[in-house]
């Protein structure tokens, strides 16, 4: 039925893309988590970045343009400033058969940000970052050698 109001299945006059195009509705995400070392976090007082190549463009391009609201999981690195971030506790993970606490760290990006994308405001963005020393040791966002694995 679908498709007879919409023209038809493309054989009586209607076109078959346009017939498609009737019959998908587009929704809008609520929420999407994502975790990365790399990171783009702009806040009141600037913006700090952990950036190695396209993944980290890619994080920050997903903040500024993603439709739904976000999560953002990502690890403290060397020589950046989270000073902007509040602690909200402790984590346990084990590596290697070893138990490390890790701090972590909350922010959200202001609701009333001015900055507009399109004539829209960019997502709603809560970060959590998590610190450890075994992070801000590393010259370099990945630990070398690196691997493909």
């Amino acid at each position: 039925e679908a498709l007879a109001a919409g023209g038809g299945s493309g054989r009586s006059g209607g076109s078959p893309r346009s017939t498609r195009q009737e019959q998908i509705s587009i929704f809008r995400p609520h929420l999407v988590l994502f975790a990365s070392l790399e990171h783009v976090i702009e806040h009141e007082d600037g913006r700090e970045k952990a950036i190695a190549g396209g993944l980290g463009k890619v994080a920050g391009l997903m903040c500024r343009y993603h439709p739904g609201s976000l999560v953002c999981v990502t690890a403290c690195m060397p020589g950046k400033d989270y000073s902007f971030s509040s602690y909200v506790g402790q984590v346990k993970a084990e590596v290697s058969g070893q138990t490390l606490h890790c701090n972590v760290f909350h922010y959200e990006s202001a609701a009333a940000d001015p900055v507009a994308v399109k004539g829209e405001a960019p997502p709603d963005i809560t970060y959590y970052m998590v610190d450890h020393p075994l992070f801000r040791e590393r010259e370099e966002i990945y630990p070398a050698p690196q691997t493909s694995r």
